[in-house]
């Protein structure tokens, strides 16, 4: 007999000695989930879902015998991660155990997302990457949905990257899992996405989608009146950034040279002041300037490894500017919401004064 076959022939002998609550035990213990982060960096790897242990943390017990396998395949799919459609059509075969799935493929091929989620059936946190949710075919962008049903199951459910309404979203939450508990409704927006995508380079103009404290008191009561159905609703996050819409290019282009933000930007020439006559900010411009053109202005907005400390101490422009007015307006908003959702015991929303102004300033209601 070889070393290898010895030492298996042990192993398999240890776990018909030892109760099997024992060996669950330790089963448990080693495949132990640590439960998301309530509030972090939109960085592409922090999400809704909990983080297991690695592959090599748990590849000598799985390998360790056919018992040992399957009682670790079982802790294991609970928490899974897919890339592909291919992944989801496999995973499908650990349904029964899947209880967390992040999804961060492309598009599935017939719209085969409702087909493939509704067979998991105890899957309670779904996270899912929406940056495909617009589609170019050559001559325009059209908005699509990614999925038309979810599984009634689901408790958690987190959409990341998407550019879409949320209105479409939340429709299909209402329709599918009403007894849902936490939402987060992320955005593809310029911090999150260096260098721009298609759809940004397409609409540089469009920002304001997202990040604006025009109308919040409007949006929130229609909002408010989207979501009033989920009754069991107590987290909700919103892409959202209650800072003006000229915040970023007064923050890049004056607060950055020592100057606060004027009243009006004309980003034509504000942004090739910035990257030619920098003097010149906040005076009259030079008239050979030569206005700035649009994929200037994309490249100043999607800008890489901007800010990765900032904080409400870091520009004293920005707090001076836009700090209270942003507090002012997402208490409103809070205020809003949980008068039409009493459900609701924590709103969030994107923060400008964060870790790369990809945080959020959360409230407890």
């Amino acid at each position: 007999m070889s070393v290898g076959n010895t030492i298996a022939s042990q192993q398999r002998q240890l776990v018909n000695v030892l109760p099997i609550d024992l060996v669950e035990h330790v089963a448990n213990f080693l495949f132990e989930t640590t439960p998301a982060v309530d509030s972090s960096p939109d960085d592409g790897i922090v999400t809704i879902c909990s983080t297991k242990p690695s592959w090599p943390d748990v590849a000598g017990f799985m390998g360790a015998s056919v018992d040992l396998h399957n009682l670790g395949m079982e802790r294991w799919s609970r928490v899974l991660t897919c890339r592909s459609q291919g992944d989801l059509e496999y995973a499908l075969r650990f349904s029964r155990w899947i209880r967390e799935l992040r999804y961060i493929g492309g598009p599935l091929s017939g719209g085969q997302y409702g087909n493939i989620l509704k067979q998991l059936n105890c899957l309670h946190t779904l996270s899912i990457d929406s940056h495909d949710d617009v589609w170019h075919n050559g001559s325009r962008f059209a908005y699509r949905d990614i999925f038309t049903s979810l599984p009634s199951s689901i408790r958690r459910l987190e959409i990341k990257h998407a550019h879409g309404p949320d209105a479409r979203v939340i429709a299909t939450v209402k329709r599918s899992c009403p007894e849902l508990q936490e939402l987060r409704l992320g955005r593809c927006n310029m911090f999150n996405r260096v260098p721009a995508c298609d759809f940004w380079r397409a609409f540089p103009f469009e920002h304001d989608s997202y990040i604006s404290n025009d109308g919040t008191d409007e949006y929130a009561h229609s909002l408010a009146q989207e979501i009033a159905p989920l009754q069991h609703l107590k987290v909700l996050q919103l892409g959202i950034y209650m800072v003006p819409a000229s915040a970023v290019l007064a923050h890049r282009i004056y607060h950055a040279n020592g100057l606060p933000g004027p009243m009006h930007i004309n980003w034509q020439v504000d942004v090739a002041l910035a990257q030619h006559a920098p003097n010149a900010l906040g005076g009259d411009a030079p008239q050979d300037l030569e206005l700035a053109s649009t994929d200037q202005l994309i490249a100043m907005l999607h800008r890489p490894g901007s800010e990765p400390n900032f904080s409400p101490e870091s520009c004293g422009f920005c707090r001076a500017e836009f700090l209270q007015l942003s507090v002012d307006a997402e208490l409103r908003a809070t205020q809003t919401l949980k008068a039409l959702v009493p459900s609701l015991t924590q709103v969030r929303w994107m923060g400008w004064f964060t870790h790369r102004h990809l945080g959020t300033n959360s409230y407890t209601i």
